[in-house]
């Protein structure tokens, strides 16, 4: 025990990947999960060297969004019915979710109008 509620354990080192462990005490029992990385993974800064001979060798290029757009930097400006739509989708679904609908109270006035209708 290092401190009250406090363990202190060792475990064998086999590698980067997910570990789990599993302690069981007098207070029950708890998992902790630990996710190991390569420690290689620290020491590269920038690009990759595989990165960067893949694109010299013309198997991948940098990202250009102008590719996307047909050669277009400006993206095309929003449809206004889609928008149109959506804010009434929104305003819908803030009506719905304000208003206290009193379903009993429909379901009798629907119940008159049938007796009137058959009267």
């Amino acid at each position: 025990a290092v401190a009250p509620g406090r363990q202190r354990a060792s475990a064998p080192d086999d590698g980067p990947g997910l570990y789990t462990f599993v302690v069981t005490t007098a207070q029950g029992t708890q998992r902790q999960l630990h996710l190991r990385h390569e420690a290689a993974e620290d020491e590269a800064y920038g690009t990759q060297p595989l990165l960067a001979a893949w694109q010299a060798a013309g198997l991948i290029a940098p990202w250009n969004p102008a590719r996307l757009a047909g050669g277009k930097a400006q993206p095309h400006p929003p449809d206004r019915s889609l928008l149109a739509l959506a804010l009434a989708l929104f305003l819908a679904a803030v009506l719905v979710d304000r208003l206290r609908v009193d379903v009993a109270a429909i379901g009798r006035r629907l119940h008159a109008l049938r007796r009137r209708s058959t009267a």
